[in-house]
């Protein structure tokens, strides 16, 4: 079940005001890598995190409706997109290549995101408008300028477990931090996102056009959180219900 846990820290932040990298077009995943520049350097510490780590990419997940987008389910549902910040021990190793080997060695830090007829994210939209400058698998494009913090929610409180790499060869070596509230994006967007993916897919022999893990066991994994208000949570907060985790562990 998920357990309130008092001693979870808020988790602090280091981000400048914009970052550059390179998006990467890997036929299932929109990837963005982050500049290995010193001025380009996001930080994450505090929260449940014993050591500091630094964001190494950003992968964007989406599905093939905006009702099936997200890898983590709560109360048995989906959200329309996931965006999973992949960070490495900063303090122990010098890469994300190194980390993954080690215990403790990865956070990976989750921001879902819902569809919405309008409004939306406006940086969510730079990957939109980067992708279509990429639309075959293994081409990339730099991106000079993304304002990361425009797209985190309020990141005071969040769930968190121990667990692993969602893609081959699945570490088990990831610290897990999921925010409470989704972000919005625009629908029109990630219907440009699944088209463009399903032709690149189409071209190179497949047809799935969804990145998202099939559903896993618990094994009895402890599911903390900070937030204390349970009976006042809703499915944005979590816990209306039971929460599927890591391409669909459940609790």
């Amino acid at each position: 079940m998920l357990l309130y846990d008092p001693r979870l820290r808020r988790l602090e932040t280091q981000i400048p005001d914009m970052i550059s990298g390179t998006l990467i077009n890997t036929d299932l995943d929109l990837i963005f890598r982050v500049d290995n520049n010193t001025w380009n350097h996001v930080n994450f510490s505090q929260g449940p995190f014993m050591y500091g780590y630094r964001l190494s990419e950003i992968r964007v997940k989406i599905g093939k409706t905006n009702a099936h987008g997200s890898e983590h389910l709560v109360d048995g549902r989906a959200f329309s997109a996931e965006l999973q910040l992949i960070c490495y021990n900063s303090d122990l190793t010098n890469s994300l290549r190194d980390a993954q080997k080690y215990p403790y060695g990865v956070a990976i830090i989750s921001i879902f995101a819902e569809a919405t007829p309008t409004g939306g994210n406006k940086e969510f939209g730079v990957f939109v408008d980067a992708a279509f400058k990429v639309p075959w698998q293994g081409e990339d494009t730099h991106v000079p300028s993304l304002r990361l913090k425009s797209m985190l929610p309020d990141t005071s409180y969040y769930v968190t477990y121990e667990g692993s790499f969602t893609q081959p060869a699945c570490q088990e070596t990831v610290t897990w931090v999921l925010f409470n509230k989704p972000i919005k994006i625009k629908s029109l967007e990630l219907d440009k996102l699944r088209q463009l993916m399903k032709k690149n897919q189409q071209r190179s022999g497949t047809t799935t056009h969804d990145s998202i893990r099939t559903p896993m066991p618990l094994n009895n994994r402890p599911i903390r959180t900070n937030i204390n208000t349970l009976k006042k949570l809703t499915r944005r907060c979590f816990n209306d219900g039971r929460l599927k985790l890591e391409g669909g562990r459940e609790i």
